[in-house]
């Protein structure tokens, strides 16, 4: 008795974890058939859902699928289309929402998505939207007319407007591209009452931002946070009550109140501070729409790795390629093999450690050296108080012993004059660092000599 309700046990388990496959066909007649196979495939999705339990699938082939009610998801299922957006759409006529998602597990892979009121309505982010083209969906007196709440992953938002967020609104973008979507009272692209052209609320990840608009504030995105995204607009890049990192604006960012800005390149930015730089990110053809880097971009290898979450960038490569990650959406892929990508004679690392770029001919807080002098001789440009100092004591031997405050990776001279204007001559180069000091034994019996110290990095 024991051994069968073990065996029964099993049996149920085994049964429990069995997963279903449907069918859809728009050719077919009607939805009579059991779509447990092509032959027997349902005319609509809806039909096809309607039978799935969690972790079944629902496969949908090519056709336009124009709805007369919206799909509602309840269940934890994947539906799917076999051959990708191109060739599979979900049309709501200009009536109907497209999909409500709830706040079900589910995934909705591969459609073109459009003419909808509302392409995605979700009540959460839980369900997650992949590889679709979500387009000219409205939102009138609504949030996120491309999509709403949920999880986007390498999709495309193009034309979508709403009241509040055409493209997205309160939801996650993970490598997605927004195109054309417009925020204002009537519509727009991620916004609330006209702000937000791109995105509105929510979190975007390696999503790149093109000509988005807004009717009050913020064409790309307001009251969000973007994590390595690209920004790019021939009219309007502004951004609104949100946080940025590891992003790159053209021309420029023009922010408004409430927005901040770390490890960031635009023009308009402040150079230096919080990471962020304004230099030209050199984009490969940004007016044939390549934005990818150039070699000699400031922006690679600028970022900060700490806010990094994706493995891949939105081209689909390795997120982090030499150690420290590139700002926009697209890692460069090549190894650059420069310390110095700015050419300015500064070590990147050290421009990163100071706050971003910096300006080598500007003095540095002790108000002797430049930036450039305080960064070969290993001070703190921040510091009044550093500065490189020597000192000279006499030996037993009367020998002139020299000390000064060295720093690794830098090698160093001493030199020697008995009248300032004959010039100086070498005593010792290339001292070790370690050293960190030079005994003269040949000046020992002068009366009067200057010494001078020179350094170099190794």
């Amino acid at each position: 008795m024991k051994r069968n309700l073990i065996l029964l046990t099993v049996l149920l388990a085994a049964l429990s974890s069995f997963s279903a496959e449907y069918f859809v066909d728009a050719t077919r007649p009607d939805d009579t058939g059991a779509a447990t196979s092509w032959a027997t495939a349902k005319k609509t999705i809806q039909a096809a859902v309607n039978l799935t339990v969690n972790g079944d699938t629902v496969w949908v082939t090519n056709g336009t699928y124009v709805l007369s009610a919206e799909i509602s998801v309840t269940n934890a299922i994947t539906i799917r289309s076999v051959n990708g957006p191109e060739a599979t759409i979900v049309d709501g006529n200009g009536v109907f929402g497209c999909f409500s998602l709830n706040d079900s597990a589910c995934t909705v892979s591969g459609f073109t998505i459009e003419n909808g009121q509302q392409g995605v309505r979700c009540a959460d982010t839980t369900p997650v939207v992949v590889n679709c083209v979500i387009a000219t969906n409205r939102a009138d007196f609504a949030s996120g007319g491309g999509m709403f709440r949920g999880t986007a992953q390498n999709c495309i938002f193009r034309g979508n407007e709403a009241s509040d967020g055409g493209g997205m609104a309160e939801g996650k973008s993970y490598n997605c591209t927004f195109i054309g979507n417009v925020a204002n009272p009537f519509g727009g692209a991620i916004g609330a009452n006209g702000y937000g052209g791109g995105q509105y609320g929510g979190e975007t990840y390696n999503c790149l931002f093109i000509d988005n608009t807004a009717g009050m504030l913020g064409c790309t995105i307001a009251f969000g946070t973007a994590y390595n995204c690209t920004f790019i607009s021939t009219s309007c890049v502004d951004v609104y009550r949100s946080v940025v990192y590891n992003s790159v604006f053209s021309p420029e960012k023009s922010a408004n109140a409430g927005s901040e800005f770390y490890s960031s390149c635009a023009s308009d930015l402040i150079n230096g501070v919080n990471g962020n730089i304004t230099s030209t990110p050199l984009f490969v053809d940004e007016a044939n729409g390549d934005f990818r880097l150039q070699s000699n971009s400031p922006c690679i290898n600028w970022g900060n790795n700490s806010v990094v979450s994706n493995a891949t960038d939105l081209a689909g490569n390795p997120r982090i390629v030499e150690g420290t990650v590139d700002m926009g959406a697209y890692e460069y892929q090549e190894i650059v093999g420069l310390a110095d990508s700015d050419v300015d004679g500064i070590n990147d690392d050290w421009e990163r450690q100071q706050g971003g770029n910096q300006n080598p001919g500007a003095t540095c807080s002790n108000g002797v050296n430049s930036i450039l002098q305080a960064y070969i001789a290993g001070l703190d440009p921040k510091n009044p108080q550093s500065r490189f100092q020597m000192v000279a004591d006499k030996s037993p031997a009367s020998d002139n012993i020299l000390r000064w405050n060295a720093t690794s990776g830098r090698v160093y001279s001493v030199y020697f004059s008995t009248n300032l204007l004959n010039g100086f001559q070498p005593l010792e180069t290339n001292i070790p660092w370690t050293a960190g000091a030079f005994t003269d034994t040949v000046h020992k019996v002068d009366g009067q000599g200057f010494y001078k110290i020179g350094v170099e990095l190794k």
